[in-house]
């Protein structure tokens, strides 16, 4: 299943999002631009959540679908303005999302994020900046959860096995782990997440990028779909297509895969849904796209 949520091609921009849907159909991602009657207010948005948790109608998924996003991402604080709005919402406990925004002025970046998803951003082909995915790799979420660790109000399982991409052919499986949270009903692979009757709490990771005006930025986002086959290094100067076909042609083709330091070919057993997201400002400059 495909499916573009939205895609819009600025003056002086490139901004689109785009969702193929290789596993549960639960990413969702939207793009657009805010503007002001004050001009230098305006700025090109994108927004994606990758939902997980129990497939059928009361999924939290299914209610950030029907969001009204242009109107969210107008907002100040656009997470919190979505929170509001499906704070009465009934969903089943068990189901949740990430949640990734980018706001792209002429100036900075604005950016804010929840979960494993990730947002990159560029400036003149450079990587400046990349978020922190939520789990206890993560010195903060280590100090915001310490308490409750002690408590036992969260459990940490440890497992074996996952994969973790080594280079553009090559994976190799680590050590990873699963978080409870107060009870044993709900298994999450990341220490914070939209949904879950708020269980996770919430410290969405928030920054601002700077950079001077006429200088080359590009801001991509998207789900682990994305970034769990794809290198940072390669996805420079592609366009959504580019991405979304690389990322599905990796999670459907062969992979060698390093088992202790011996190598041997397979596929992937299950697939995920890919959710790519690209702001680029002085898109009509550069023809590369």
């Amino acid at each position: 299943m495909e499916f573009v949520e939205q895609q819009q091609d600025l003056m002086l921009s490139y901004l689109a999002c785009k969702v193929k849907g290789l596993d549960k159909n639960q990413d969702i991602a939207y793009c657009g631009r805010a503007n002001f009657e004050d001009s230098s207010k305006n700025y090109d948005w994108f927004v994606g959540c990758d939902g997980h948790g129990k497939i059928g109608n009361d999924n939290f998924i299914e209610i950030l679908k029907k969001v009204d996003w242009t109107n969210i991402m107008r907002q100040e604080n656009s997470l919190d303005a979505l929170l509001y709005v499906i704070k009465d919402k009934k969903y089943n406990f068990q189901t949740g999302s990430t949640y990734y925004e980018a706001k792209i002025y002429n100036n900075r970046v604005e950016i804010c994020s929840v979960g494993d998803s990730k947002i990159k951003v560029f400036v003149n082909k450079q990587i400046v900046y990349s978020t922190t995915p939520h789990n206890l790799k993560n010195q903060k979420e280590r100090e915001r959860l310490r308490e409750r660790i002690e408590k036992g109000k969260m459990i940490i399982e440890k497992c074996e096995n996952i994969p973790e991409m080594q280079n553009s052919n090559t994976i190799k499986f680590v050590k990873g782990e699963y978080y409870y949270f107060d009870n044993k009903n709900t298994k999450l692979a990341m220490t914070q997440s939209l949904g879950h009757n708020n269980i996770t709490g919430l410290q969405p990771e928030k920054e601002v990028i700077h950079f001077e005006e006429g200088l080359e930025v590009q801001v991509i986002g998207g789900s682990d779909g994305l970034w769990d086959v794809v290198m940072e290094n390669e996805v420079y100067d592609k366009d959504v297509d580019t991405l979304l076909t690389l990322a599905e042609s990796r999670w459907i083709g062969e992979w060698n895969i390093d088992w202790n330091g011996e190598l041997y070919q397979d596929k992937f057993p299950i697939y995920d849904d890919i959710t790519v997201c690209i702001c680029k400002n002085n898109f009509e400059q550069n023809k590369k796209f």
